[in-house]
């Protein structure tokens, strides 16, 4: 997620219109959780929008994670178009053919 955040700021987004969700657990404190992940990834509380606290179970696990889960949002259809295009461009420098190697002979 911070690899990711990085990205972005280098993107030059503006930062106040990113959003996060976090989703916690039932035993959570969804203070904690906010402030461990508002901390972490360098972003003010006040973006933070409702969290999700889920039941325990099966179907509800954080596999033991007390800071749950976040979730980055930030909508911006130029900047899609800008990411998509770079990393089609890796791609395309990735599926290239090398040359075939000539003799030495």
């Amino acid at each position: 997620m911070k690899l990711f955040l990085t990205f972005l700021r280098n993107m030059g987004i503006d930062e106040q219109k990113l959003r996060i969700r976090v989703k916690v657990s039932d035993i959570s404190s969804v203070k904690a959780v906010e402030a461990f992940w508002s901390k972490y990834l360098d972003i003010p509380k006040e973006q933070f929008i409702k969290p999700i606290v889920r039941g325990r179970g099966p179907r509800h696990s954080n596999i033991g994670s007390y800071y749950g889960t976040c979730t980055l949002r930030y909508h911006n259809a130029r900047l899609y178009r800008r990411i998509v295009n770079r990393a089609s461009k890796l791609v395309h420098c990735f599926a290239e053919k090398p040359e075939p190697l000539t003799s030495l002979t």
